[in-house]
């Protein structure tokens, strides 16, 4: 699945209750296949070859942290000509206020 199909499913979904499930029914057939192999390695892959969103395959250590950390699961963005629309904070590190 693309970044775009995938953003574009989580900002058409994202007042849908159960969209989280779909998207996570889709990533589980995904992975459940070979296809897994096509996931770049975050550390190996060549950084000019990825793309701002893309799934990647990170190996890391999860340790606590102090303070809390938070994101937003949905905001309020606008386009160029006024028109405001709402889009999704999750699986992003920084979000885009602009559409």
């Amino acid at each position: 699945m693309d970044k775009a199909l995938l953003l574009c499913f989580i900002a058409k979904n994202s007042t849908n209750p159960t969209w989280h499930t779909e998207v996570t029914e889709k990533f589980k057939g995904i992975l459940a296949t070979d296809r897994i192999r096509e996931i770049p390695c975050l550390e190996s892959a060549p950084k000019e070859n990825l793309l701002d969103g893309q799934l990647v395959v990170f190996k890391g250590m999860i340790q606590d942290m102090f303070d809390p950390e938070y994101f937003f699961d949905s905001y309020e963005g606008e386009t160029s000509t006024g028109e405001k629309v709402m889009k999704t904070g999750r699986f992003r590190d920084t979000i885009d206020v602009s559409c």
